[in-house]
């Protein structure tokens, strides 16, 4: 029998690697790597973490230039699986739906997208300018227009939230996040300081997770389940909710450093960003105040229209053990 190929795009990034790990350890496939610069820093780093993996013909590093079509096509060729994690940035849509255009082509059996949902859509046209979620979910519909079998993950989400509260940017998804800036601080003293960007009186928990292992974890599981058991549907990513007060407890019991939270407010958050995603932000923070607090996936999942654990056997790792499994600490 032989054993199928699952192409990896993306396969260098915080999500993709952990795909390509996931696969090779818990599963039989052969894993594709494609990546656009095979002799850089972070595909030799992923080469050197699985060599015996190379070595045994399980996994193999591919180039390939995403805006060459028969680039593109090289890298799909024979591969009974796809999954796909795009950074966000102007050439997205277009690069994901040659994707998606790519292996219809190479007859893929089972598309996997790392997505995200409208906020266009969900407030009903209120917020137009989120483009990292208007992309993927884009990209992710028009696969499921022109392919038999897509699945998506959606990573990181918001839940039991008060009707008047701040988001900080870093609420939406990793907790490897929480080392920006904007999230996180240590002052003179030493002192571990988490910020707070909730409004005084509301009240708003987050659900993060590893983006280097929990995504990997589910793509695997979804392509171990199969084609037929997992197209069509969309399984979240994220851990328990917690608040910000939680989440520095937990940092000052696993580590044993002092821990404080400290408010900040939105202006200075979004001032701390680069001026051509402030819009961006902007407009996600405000419909993140308004997204029904109890909602799945940033308000776009009913809660019992997630069947990750009965379908899947996995979970989103608890930030207990990101902190133990890593050894992350504030700079």
């Amino acid at each position: 029998m032989t054993t199928k190929l699952i192409a990896v795009v993306g396969s260098t990034g915080h999500q993709g690697k952990g795909v390509v790990a996931a696969l090779l350890d818990s599963t039989d496939f052969k894993v594709r790597a494609v990546t656009t610069n095979p002799e850089g820093d972070k595909a030799k780093a992923l080469a050197a973490t699985h060599s015996d993996a190379i070595s045994s013909g399980r996994l193999e590093l591919f180039k390939a230039d995403l805006a060459d079509e028969a680039s593109t096509a090289a890298a799909l060729s024979g591969a009974y699986g796809l999954f796909v994690a795009q950074v966000p940035g102007p050439q997205e849509e277009a690069q994901g739906k040659a994707l998606v255009d790519a292996a219809k082509v190479a007859q893929v059996t089972h598309f996997v997208y790392s997505s995200l949902p409208s906020i266009g859509q969900l407030s009903e046209g209120r917020f137009v300018r989120v483009f990292p979620f208007e992309a993927k979910y884009k990209i992710e519909k028009y696969a499921r227009e022109q392919l038999e079998h897509v699945t998506a993950l959606i990573p990181g989400q918001v839940s039991e939230a008060g009707s008047n509260f701040h988001i900080s940017f870093s609420d939406c998804g990793f907790y490897s996040n929480m080392s920006m800036p904007w999230y996180t601080k240590r002052g003179e003293d030493g002192i571990a300081r988490f910020l707070d960007s909730t409004s005084p009186g509301a009240t708003r928990k987050i659900q993060c997770l590893d983006d280097e292992v929990d995504v990997g974890r589910f793509a695997a599981a979804v392509f171990t389940r199969g084609a037929h058991s997992t197209a069509g549907k969309t399984y979240p990513i994220a851990g328990p909710p917690l608040d910000t007060q939680e989440i520095a407890q937990i940092y000052e019991r696993v580590t044993g450093e002092t821990t404080r939270v400290e408010h900040v407010e939105l202006d200075e958050v979004l001032s701390s960003l680069p001026p051509f995603v402030q819009p961006c932000m902007k407009e996600m923070f405000l419909w993140l105040e308004q997204a029904h607090p109890h909602k799945l996936a940033y308000g776009a999942m009913e809660p019992q229209d997630d069947h990750s654990e009965e379908d899947l056997g996995v979970k989103a790792s608890t930030f207990e053990e990101f902190l133990n499994r890593t050894g992350f600490r504030l700079q």
